[in-house]
């Protein structure tokens, strides 16, 4: 009867085990590494413990990578993508698996605050709908892409040196190569959008300032921070950094800013003169007041703003944030 129990008591055991070990598979599994640092840089696992990263540190499946303020980083995912984060920034690694054969790899993200820009790996690359990108306002789908996007809470007044009026709340977001998808709406190359709190999207007429005021290193200068080794209390390159990301080119952003123009027809930014104006893409015109102030958005007399029926239960009015 004991030798009976004893035996039920291990077969329990060992069959907790069995359960567990596909979990804690998860939860190791590699991301990716950071390839530079510059500042106060961090990552919290999922069990709460944070640690500091450094140049050629491990990321894992449910990490959130945190930046502090005048801080950046550089990581380059298992799948080849890479991924820039601005200063006081919340990224989390939601669900990562990469396994090179296609069927279950994915890339789920959630951008809890401030910014990133990313170029997908093989991942997004082999399949569109296993990578996306949550945020507070919105989800951030990709059809293989170099984008970005800065999520502003009443903490975007970091650009207000340079004379830069902090934006509204809510999510800007940029292509630089391919398309993202945003709430149905499409974003080729040069083209720029903003998500409202209440989840609105809309075609903006011009590259927000919140985005080209402080514009992000090009994901192409990564491979010369490939195969460093680990950091060992100092990166050679900071300074350098901080040139790219606080008063850097970009060239693909600057390629993408000279394409957005000013303006453009039916929310499609190119084509446009500085105070022109343009529409969204459902057809509300958007016009600038003086050239580099906010534009006010026009009202339909019958459908008001975005053409939402003033007769429904409720009227959302959005105006244009740049």
């Amino acid at each position: 009867m004991i030798r009976q129990t004893q035996w039920k008591n291990w077969a329990a055991f060992l069959l907790l085990i069995l359960l567990w070990l596909p979990v804690l598979a998860l939860a190791a599994t590699e991301a990716g590494k950071v390839l530079s640092t510059r500042g106060e840089v961090s990552g919290a696992a999922a069990d709460g413990q944070t640690r500091a990263l450094k140049r050629g540190g491990v990321l894992f499946q449910g990490d959130t990578v945190i930046t502090g303020a005048d801080s950046f980083v550089r990581i380059r995912f298992s799948d080849g993508g890479s991924l820039h984060l601005r200063a006081t920034t919340r990224f989390a690694i939601s669900e990562y698996v990469f396994k090179e054969d296609g069927k279950k790899d994915t890339s789920r993200f959630n951008l809890v605050a401030g910014g990133f820009r990313a170029v997908t790996g093989a991942i997004g690359r082999d399949n569109k709908a296993a990578y996306s990108v949550k945020t507070p306002v919105t989800t951030i789908g990709i059809r293989g892409t170099d984008h970005e996007a800065r999520y502003c809470k009443g903490d975007c007044g970091d650009l207000a040196k340079q004379g830069i009026t902090p934006p509204k709340n809510g999510l800007y977001n940029g292509t630089f190569e391919g398309e993202t998808v945003i709430n149905g709406e499409g974003f080729k190359p040069g083209q720029y959008g903003f998500t409202n709190p209440a989840g609105i999207t809309i075609r903006l007429p011009k590259p927000p300032t919140i985005l080209t005021g402080d514009p992000m290193p090009d994901p192409s200068d990564d491979a010369e921070y490939e195969g460093l080794g680990t950091d060992q209390g100092g990166t050679p390159t900071e300074e350098g950094e901080q040139t790219a990301e606080e008063g850097g080119t970009a060239e693909k952003g600057a390629a993408a800013a000279a394409a957005a123009g000013t303006g453009g027809d039916g929310g499609t930014p190119g084509g446009g003169t500085p105070g022109s104006g343009g529409t969204t893409g459902d057809g509300t015109t958007v016009t600038d007041g003086t050239e580099g102030q906010g534009e006010q958005l026009a009202s339909n007399p019958e459908t008001g703003f975005f053409n939402i029926p003033l007769r429904a239960q409720q009227v959302v009015i959005l105006e244009c944030p740049i």
